[in-house]
C-alpha cells in the first residue's frame, strides 16, 4: 500500500477514533449492560425473550455470558436490537497524547519508531562510551531523532522488533482436581 495513502488512513481512523479518548472510561455495569439495561426499562426476563425469540432461559445465558465477557458480538446485536439500542463497538488506542492534528495513530508509531530508536542508540552510545568515544547530549538527541524518522517511514517494521504481550491464560472450570 502507497505511504501516502496508508498516511491518510491513519488520519481518517484517528479522527473516527479521537471522540473516544481522553473521556472518561465508561465503566460496564455490573450485571452487564443487557441486564442493566432491560432492568432500567423495567422489562422482565420473559418480556425480553420473546422480544429477542428466545426462551427466558436463553436470556439468563446471554446475561451471565455477558458478564462472563464470552458473548458474542453477533448476540450482543442482537440483544441491543430487541432492547431499542445501538451497539457500539471499537478498539481505541490507550493514552491521550495526540499531536495537533489528533492523529492518535501517527502519534502511537512516532512514539514506537522513538522508543526503538531511543534503545538502539542508546546501546550504541554506551558502547561507544566504554571506548572513550563517548557523543555529547545534543548530537545523541539528534542521532536519535534520525533514527526515529526512519524507523517511522516503514512502520511494519516496529512491531516485529519486540514480542507480542503475554496471552491471559485461559481460565479452567470445572472443579478442582485432587492432588
Amino acid at each position: 500500500m502507497d505511504a501516502n495513502f496508508q498516511r491518510l488512513a491513519r488520519r481518517q481512523l484517528s479522527q473516527a477514533l479521537v471522540r473516544f479518548i481522553g473521556g472518561p472510561a465508561l465503566p460496564k455495569p455490573t450485571s452487564g449492560w443487557i441486564a442493566a439495561i432491560r432492568q432500567a426499562l423495567d422489562m422482565t426476563v420473559r418480556q425480553f425473550a420473546v422480544r429477542l425469540g428466545v426462551t427466558p432461559s436463553n436470556v439468563v445465558r446471554l446475561e451471565q455470558r455477558e458478564r462472563d465477557e464470552t458473548i458474542s458480538l453477533d448476540a450482543l446485536r442482537r440483544a441491543a436490537n430487541a432492547l431499542n439500542c445501538e451497539l457500539i463497538y471499537a478498539i481505541v488506542p490507550r493514552g491521550t497524547a495526540t499531536d495537533s492534528t489528533n492523529n492518535i495513530l501517527e502519534t502511537m508509531i512516532e512514539s514506537r519508531a522513538r522508543g526503538l530508536a531511543s534503545e538502539e542508540i542508546g546501546r550504541i552510545a554506551r558502547s561507544m562510551a566504554l571506548e572513550d568515544q563517548a557523543v555529547n547530549g545534543a548530537d545523541l538527541e539528534a542521532q536519535i531523532a534520525e533514527r526515529a524518522a526512519a524507523l517511522a517511514e516503514k512502520p511494519r517494521a516496529l512491531w516485529d522488533l519486540e514480542p507480542a504481550p503475554p496471552r491471559k491464560k485461559p481460565s479452567v472450570r470445572g472443579r478442582p482436581r485432587r492432588k
